[in-house]
């Protein structure tokens, strides 16, 4: 079956105040066990729904991640990265995620207690401005 394309300018996602991904689930757990990661990702599913999160103009989008490399770095885990601002949390349980919901995410305030990192993406361009950016022309 052929997939029509899709114009990313008129995508059927609707906006969204926050991106949160988990280190849960991992392939090999290194920053924390494999348990105690999909406690967490059960937890962060289900405080989402309860606090109406899932719609509104605190919309939240959640993705289960296998592993966000924060054990290379020393962080210990389940490690949380928050967007917009790139805010990494470690030892993300689930008394820690209330308090990233409930301060952060709704007021507006970063857990300094759990915070390792924030704004970690390069903003620098990838091609040198002279270059144009490649891109494929629909058929």
């Amino acid at each position: 079956m052929e997939r029509e394309s899709m114009d990313w300018k008129h995508s059927p996602l609707t906006p969204y105040r926050w991106h949160l991904l988990l280190c849960a689930d991992q392939t090999k757990p290194k920053c924390c066990d494999k348990a105690t990661g999909l406690l967490a990702w059960d937890y962060l599913k289900r405080r989402i729904k309860e606090l109406g999160l899932e719609a509104g103009i605190q919309k939240v989008h959640r993705t289960k991640a296998n592993c966000l490399r924060g054990c290379d770095v020393g962080i210990p885990g389940p490690v949380l990265l928050v967007y917009p601002g790139g805010w990494w949390y470690r030892e993300a349980t689930p008394e820690v995620i209330e308090q990233i919901l409930q301060q952060h995410l709704l007021t507006g305030i970063p857990v300094d207690s759990h915070l390792v990192a924030a704004d970690t993406l390069d903003p620098s361009p990838i091609l040198p401005e002279s270059e144009p950016v490649p891109h494929h022309a629909p058929d």
